[in-house]
């Protein structure tokens, strides 16, 4: 028996893993594939780890306002905040100033939150060109 991929079903580790442990083939990616890329702060460690280049980031998520701060002291603004189990450009914001900072960063969270059920965020050193 085959089954699609359809929906938020087709990105969820979870439940390609059941389907195949169901022996039931799962048309897309592995398991193990989805848990990594699906994740944008394991796919971002992903990328480092096999010499893509990515613009400066946090190492990995970032669980409160009041540790982002150190990354900002380090790189400036402008930044993104982004959320890490996200997409469509929900929980993502840009930030272009300490004064905005931390009203943008709880928006992203609490947007994040809602729309895709995790407030994970991380952040990174916008480029504009």
């Amino acid at each position: 028996m085959l089954i699609g991929r359809y929906g938020f079903l087709s990105e969820n580790a979870e439940f390609a893993k059941k389907v195949e442990d169901a022996g039931i083939a799962f048309i897309g990616p592995r398991p193990e594939t989805i848990d990594a890329l699906g994740d944008k702060t394991k796919a971002r460690t992903l990328a480092i780890k096999t010499g893509v280049p990515v613009v400066p980031g946090t190492e990995g998520p970032v669980a409160s306002f009041d540790l982002a701060d150190a990354f900002i002291k380090e790189y400036g603004f402008p930044v993104i905040i982004k959320a890490a189990f996200g997409g469509g450009g929900r929980g993502m914001r840009v930030v272009r100033d300490q004064e905005s900072f931390k009203e943008n960063f709880e928006r992203a969270v609490s947007e994040a939150k809602s729309a895709f059920g995790d407030g994970t965020v991380f952040i990174e050193r916008e480029f504009t060109f």
